[in-house]
């Protein structure tokens, strides 16, 4: 039996499956499906019903949803169920005594969508110690180019991990504007599209220094910081100035099954970040530490710099520092981190939301000069979706 789609989802994304309904029992507020791979799984009637693809549920060219389920009366009735000969599942939906609307579903597209707890998942992988130093990511600055399966493998890596490397790129300005912009729109921040990692004379943030950098994210001053962020190295000659990485899930994980009243403190009591020069003044107060309500690892917010006045009840001040501390200590310690050198033409990519960078103290012994700029995940992770489309 070949693939093919029996019924049009409106769905772009590859759907199409060998899978094929076999048994069907209808109850008062559900309908279990069994599929001929032995699959099972029950649908609610109101879910049923607003999921309809028709061209009078869904627009046929924006594949927007039409239908309003404000409309229906609750609890929803059941309809009339069959599967048609060639295997498509029909529901013929009955108002006040008269069919009302008919739906049907494609097997394969709804098996796809039966759900199991693993959806409701979202937290990140598996996160990482000092021995992701020699399992780092790493690719060819060309094969990536290529826009074939080393993009693609490249980007799973980056979402997987948090973290990875590609090198071989022209060490040249303007190359990382050029290649961020054939993954997703740049997010521009109030340090420009691209911002370029050199020391400076009055400089406005540490980066523009010769200073050595504590581990940390960028901009937990904003609502919502920049998701994924790009440092390309275009010279690093100088003495020092080696990069370190760290898995915030890793030491967020660390702390909550070694440092449990540490952890809470940090995941729930909101401090204040701010960062300010001439022209702007940004400020948001949030905890250390971003959990789902499910419980599930988001993000991490340490950066010392931008730590605004501790505006907390006397009381709350030495617990907040106490779990602090803690978060650096772990921070600090060598089995918790990576280091690298960056290397002319190496990119490093890494979620600016996960993983905290810094780098060692250089010296005015050779030129040093990175650019970096900051993707949306979302817009990064549509990219990963296109390609596996495409590659369907």
């Amino acid at each position: 039996m070949s693939a093919i789609a029996l019924v049009d989802m409106g769905d772009l994304a590859p759907y199409a499956g060998r899978e094929r309904i076999v048994e069907i029992r209808p109850y008062t507020e559900t309908l279990w499906v069994k599929w001929d791979d032995g699959h099972e799984a029950r649908f609610s009637w109101i879910w049923l019903r607003d999921h309809c693809a028709c061209a009078a549920c869904r627009h046929p060219t924006t594949r927007e949803r039409l239908f309003e389920l404000y409309d229906l009366s609750l609890p929803l009735a059941a309809p009339r169920v069959l599967l048609e000969p060639e295997g498509a599942l029909q529901l013929r939906w009955q108002k006040d005594g008269q069919e009302e609307h008919v739906t049907r579903y494609d097997p394969a597209w709804l098996r796809r969508r039966a759900y199991e707890p693993a959806h409701a998942q979202n937290g990140p992988h598996e996160g990482w110690d000092a021995s992701m130093a020699g399992r780092l990511p790493r690719f060819n600055f060309d094969e990536v180019q290529e826009r074939g399966d080393a993009l693609r493998n490249w980007i799973q890596a980056l979402l997987q991990h948090g973290v990875a490397l590609i090198s071989g790129a022209p060490a040249r300005p303007g190359e990382l504007a050029r290649f961020a912009e054939s993954i997703a729109p740049i997010y521009e921040t109030n340090f420009g599209r691209i911002f370029d990692v050199q020391s400076k004379p009055n400089p406005n943030n540490a980066a523009y220094t010769s200073l050595g950098l504590e581990l940390h994210v960028d901009l937990p001053n904003h609502p919502s910081p920049p998701d994924i962020q790009l440092l390309f190295c275009i010279a690093n000659e100088a003495e020092g100035g080696d990069s370190t990485l760290a898995d915030g899930l890793w030491i967020a994980e660390r702390l909550r099954k070694e440092a449990p009243q540490d952890f809470q403190v940090l995941t729930t009591l909101p401090i204040d970040f701010r960062f300010q020069d001439a022209e702007v003044d940004i400020r948001f107060k949030t905890p250390l530490i971003e959990l789902s309500p499910q419980g599930d690892f988001i993000g991490i917010r340490f950066n010392n710099w931008i730590r605004d006045s501790l505006l907390l009840p006397p009381e709350e001040v030495e617990t907040f520092y106490r779990a602090y501390q803690r978060l650096w200590k772990e921070l600090r310690d060598e089995r918790n981190h990576i280091q690298l050198r960056l290397q002319a033409g190496d990119l490093l990519a890494f979620d600016n939301r996960r993983v905290l960078h810094g780098r060692t103290a250089f010296t005015a012994t050779g030129a040093r000069h990175l650019q970096g700029c900051y993707l949306q995940r979302s817009m990064v992770e549509s990219r990963l979706r296109i390609l596996e489309r495409n590659a369907k």
